[in-house]
């Protein structure tokens, strides 16, 4: 299986609340766009991760969370909220932009 498609699993479990198919498939290509034109000739783990919650943050804050989580490993409670903290400001911000 070549990593693109354990990718698209993956994004699909976080994207999962979105029905729209092609919406999936657009967030999931332009992640593999970014990795491919990529001059570096093997890409980090933590690479991905990071633009895969830079897209999710932008697109969906609760997908961004559920994602965050599990990579972030958050240590506490607090952290966590820290975290959703930074997020509402984020919105409020856009908010008022």
């Amino acid at each position: 299986m070549m990593w693109s498609d354990m990718f698209f699993r993956l994004a699909g479990k976080n994207l999962k609340g979105y029905r729209d198919y092609d919406m999936r498939v657009e967030f999931t290509d332009e992640i593999v766009q970014t990795v491919q034109n990529s001059l570096d000739r093997e890409v980090s783990t933590e690479y991905i991760v990071e633009l895969v919650m830079d897209k999710l943050k932008a697109l969906d804050q609760v997908a961004y969370v559920r994602f965050a989580s599990v990579y972030r490993e958050f240590k506490d409670v607090e952290t966590f909220m820290e975290e959703l903290r930074g997020l509402q400001t984020d919105a409020a911000q856009g908010e008022q932009a």
